[in-house]
């Protein structure tokens, strides 16, 4: 009979310490109902939200040209078609032009050879297609050429002449009696020229063709640190991806989507160390835009004035 109780309380030991054993070795592998304590930065700068601003000329640089052209000037001095033997230079063209800008105290204009491309595209353009207008009929004008040429400028002018002119006074001087050519010659601003000078038949009659072209040349203007606001843009779009995939990590943590406590605590370390990079990342960035809207107002300013 002992024996029997003997054996009956053994099985039931064994039976609680077996349930004990269990109970404690599947309770161990469960999540914690308390976090880890781990430190989750919630203090992530926010999306940089500065617009840079835009600088005035649209091309390059993007922002608006500014083009001055008075309509044509045809002098026509001889009634029967004859043979033009007067003769007209680049340099008498020019040195007519400073000549009156120095009697009205004005600085004369520098000889860009740029610019002399422009003008001569324009004149053997006028002649080869027998139109006279700053508009060709493709639609191109001296800012278009310009830029062919690789010239970037602030402002730019067009000064055509079409006649039987006596000499590169006598051209020169015609613009002069015209108000809007004038006003292009005697612009203060304007600190660069190039003149083409061409004799050929328009229209069957053989005649001279004259172009001055003046500009505000790009480099009157300080523009912005180069490669400023692509390295903005880069940054945005760097804090954009980073921004995202914290939101991701931080959903996965509130909403206790992870499986283990390891998985929990490989996610925090993650998101913790994303966080300082990407708030320093945003402070720099906001650094650069304030560095790229001073320059860009600054440039603005300095164009408003020359214009």
């Amino acid at each position: 009979m002992f024996f029997i109780f003997k054996t009956i309380l053994a099985i039931v030991v064994f039976s609680v310490l077996s349930f004990f054993l269990f109970f404690t070795d599947f309770k161990s592998e469960e999540i914690p109902e308390k976090k880890v304590e781990a430190p989750v930065t919630t203090l992530v700068a926010e999306e940089v939200k500065e617009k840079t601003v835009e600088l005035k000329l649209k091309k390059e640089l993007e922002f608006v040209e500014e083009i001055k052209n008075p309509l044509p000037l045809q002098v026509v001095k001889k009634e029967e078609v004859k043979k033009i033997t007067s003769l007209l230079t680049v340099p008498g063209t020019i040195s007519w032009t400073n000549f009156f800008r120095q009697i009205e105290g004005i600085s004369p204009l520098k000889e860009s050879t740029s610019l002399n491309f422009v003008a001569q595209s324009k004149v053997s353009d006028m002649l080869n297609l027998q139109y006279f207008e700053h508009v060709s009929p493709s639609g191109e004008e001296a800012s278009d050429l310009a830029h062919k040429h690789g010239y970037s400028f602030l402002l730019i002018g067009e000064n055509l002449a079409m006649g039987d002119f006596e000499n590169d006074e006598d051209m020169v001087r015609a613009w002069m009696d015209s108000p809007g050519h004038k006003a292009n010659i005697l612009k203060p601003s304007y600190t660069e020229i190039g003149v083409a000078v061409k004799k050929g038949l328009f229209k069957e009659r053989e005649v001279w063709l004259g172009v001055q072209i003046f500009a505000i040349p790009l480099s009157s203007c300080k523009t912005p640190e180069k490669g400023l606001l692509e390295k903005i843009e880069s940054n945005k779009a760097q804090l954009k991806s980073t921004r995202e995939h914290l939101n991701l990590l931080k959903s996965v943590i509130e909403e206790e989507k992870y499986q283990t406590k390891e998985e929990y605590e490989k996610i925090v370390a993650e998101y913790n160390f994303l966080v300082p990079s990407y708030n320093f990342l945003s402070q720099d960035t906001k650094s650069l835009i304030e560095k790229y809207n001073y320059e860009a107002s600054l440039f603005n300013q300095c164009v408003d004035l020359l214009n």
